[in-house]
């Protein structure tokens, strides 16, 4: 069976001392010098490249394919009155 590079490198997982600071890049929260470094690296790594980009896809999935649930119309009223 032929594999993509792509689903090969992610079917590897990322580099293990990589694997957080590419979630907390992907969430923006990794410190900017320690992202410059990430970024570095990803550049010459296809597992955490691949595990970036599934990360972005992940994340974006749930948002465009989950019903919004619909609200009854007193709900911010019964809201407040529990807060």
């Amino acid at each position: 069976m032929n594999q993509h590079p792509h689903d090969y490198a992610l079917s590897l997982g990322p580099c293990p001392n990589h694997e957080y600071d590419l979630v907390e890049l992907r969430e923006g929260s990794l410190e900017a010098g320690r992202a410059g470094a990430v970024q570095h690296h990803m550049a010459q790594c296809s597992r955490c490249r691949a595990y970036a980009l599934a990360l972005g896809e992940l994340a974006a999935a749930p948002a465009d394919t989950l019903p919004r649930p619909a609200l009854s119309p007193n709900f911010d009223a019964s809201l407040r009155e529990r807060i």
